[in-house]
């Protein structure tokens, strides 16, 4: 997802809890933000916002919803079959 968004690794952090992923930090388009795993908000600076889907973790591999990500960084993301469009 970094790589569609153009966000450099070091504009992504982690937060540990019970030694799994708990957190993801991204700054973005100068904006900071906070997605918790198992959680439907995310904060956008002092703003929190509803996805309709969470991020999990899967066989140790953090994944944020797409579609939700492109919304909330002002995107859009198309989805045909195996093809990942993002338009700013």
């Amino acid at each position: 997802m970094a790589y569609l968004f153009d966000v450099e690794e070091e504009d992504i952090s982690f937060s540990m809890k019970n030694d799994h992923v708990h957190k993801v930090f991204i700054r973005y388009d100068e904006c900071d933000y906070e997605f918790t795993i198992g959680s439907y908000l995310v904060r956008k600076d002092d703003v929190t916002l509803q996805m309709s889907a969470f991020p999990v973790i899967s066989y140790g591999y953090t994944y944020l919803p797409l579609e939700d990500v492109a919304l909330i960084f002002e995107s859009t993301a198309i989805v045909q079959k195996n093809t990942i469009t993002i338009v700013k």
